[in-house]
């Protein structure tokens, strides 16, 4: 018999464990806790006669099958290497339809949007990647990132994609989504009347108020964020634009610059950093200032402004995988469900490892694609397990982006160490978060 890995929490008198491997909270009682002491002190065969001191026969018989019924006691089984189904078929495309931008976004990890090579895709290659997506499938729900660089700058190619899908649709039974990431400076009334008719999914890159996007300036040097203001109103009065807000020296502030895009009207704000632009007295000041918008998350919560809580996509998103009680099996899509092309027909794992030569792997025009290889290494290779597989947070970050981590570490699945330590303190104060929760709050969360 075997134990799911666990921590103890307590909280207003109330005890409880985390089941991390199940990411499932119990509340447990003075007699559970002493059999949970027990059991890590001694062998199973010695644990009845152990407990037989506090607890009957029949109690710990029953307590014995109330924690396999929950999936914390299992039978011994082989606890090696986890192995995943790397022939899994995608459903996700990012198009890199432009490698340049109009902007010069001063932290930009793609070189201001080049990725080390300028250029954009021609209408023969996206139309080749969209035919190598429905090829490559087995879902009849395919979605579709037009990205860059600025890929308002191939508008004239987005429209030609989504006609094209269109016959697409209609000729294999499929049916598209289409998503956008843009710095929101050539948003106008045709870009935004398409967008509508077309429902595609729409964020743009803002930072902050003013002062906060002083890094993201055109190429001339001239700042870029009054023209982002105005050009986003329309969308933003309708509530159908999401803001991405990054986090630099300029701006860590992380409430603020939340308060200041919820006042503009964004219907989802997720925030994170650009990670190579804290140094170490920053990234210290960075944590304090997770901490301080999970508590202004909790003050949401607390005074009824639900919609306003959820707005908060990182921290929302990891407290309803807590009440779902919901295994987050890899950190991201790339390469398993998902992946980038490139102004060439080139494939990548996602957008960041665009240019990335190692990484390359395949071509829409040789409907070649090797994605076993990237997977292994997020999956299979043992340094994840001796730094991760007993971690309580494991679930959370399931090891990290796997750019980051490759840009901070050299290896695909192992974080920094000070990510690591912030995506454990943040998950520790969002399970401490929960427990504090009345069933009210959970109905409207969650329900």
């Amino acid at each position: 018999m075997i134990t799911s890995g666990f921590i103890k929490l307590k909280h207003n008198n109330n005890k409880y464990i985390f089941d991390y491997d199940n990411v499932s909270i119990i509340r447990i009682d003075d007699k559970v806790e002493k059999f949970l002491n027990l059991m890590q002190k001694y062998e199973w065969e010695e644990l009845e006669n152990k407990s037989s001191m506090y607890m009957t026969k029949q109690e710990y018989r029953k307590l014995i099958e109330s924690m396999k019924s929950m999936g914390f006691l299992r039978e011994a089984e082989f606890e090696g290497k986890q192995h995943y189904d790397s022939s899994n078929k995608i459903s996700s495309i990012t198009l890199m339809l432009i490698q340049g931008c109009n902007l010069a976004c001063k932290y930009c990890f793609g070189d201001e949007g080049r990725y080390n090579h300028t250029g954009f895709m021609d209408s023969d290659t996206a139309k080749q990647s969209i035919d190598f997506l429905i090829e490559n499938t087995n879902s009849d729900k395919l979605n579709i990132i037009f990205f860059g660089g600025e890929p308002l700058l191939r508008f004239d190619l987005i429209k030609e994609i989504v006609n094209y899908c269109k016959i697409k649709e209609s000729t294999n039974k499929l049916k598209f989504y289409f998503s956008m990431t843009t710095n929101g400076t050539l948003l106008n009334k045709e870009v935004n009347e398409f967008i509508i008719e077309n429902k595609i999914n729409t964020m743009i890159s803002i930072d902050g108020d003013l002062n906060d996007n002083s890094d993201r300036v055109y190429q001339n040097g001239n700042q870029a964020y009054n023209d982002i203001i105005e050009n986003t109103l329309y969308l933003r009065n309708k509530g159908l634009l999401s803001a991405r807000a990054t986090i630099t020296p300029r701006n860590l502030d992380m409430v603020r610059v939340f308060e200041h895009l919820n006042t503009l009207n964004f219907k989802n704000i997720p925030i994170s950093a650009a990670d190579n632009s804290l140094g170490t007295l920053e990234y210290k000041r960075y944590i304090d200032e997770n901490i301080n918008l999970i508590n202004q998350f909790k003050d949401y919560i607390k005074n009824g402004e639900i919609d306003k809580a959820k707005k908060v996509k990182i921290l929302f998103r990891a407290l309803k995988q807590i009440h779902f009680s919901k295994k987050q099996n890899y950190p991201c899509g790339a390469a398993f469900n998902s992946v980038a092309i490139d102004i060439d027909g080139n494939i990548y794992p996602c957008h960041r490892f665009v240019s990335y030569d190692h990484y390359n792997i395949g071509n829409v025009y040789s409907n070649c694609m090797q994605t076993s290889n990237f997977i292994k290494k997020i999956f299979n290779d043992n340094s994840k397990l001796t730094e991760c597989s007993s971690c309580f947070a494991k679930h959370f970050c399931r090891c990290g982006c796997p750019y980051e981590n490759y840009e901070n570490t050299g290896i695909l699945n192992r974080p920094s160490s000070r990510q690591c330590y912030l995506n454990k303190v943040i998950f520790m104060k969002l399970l401490y978060l929960y427990i504090d929760l009345s069933d009210s709050e959970i109905k409207a969360l969650f329900e």
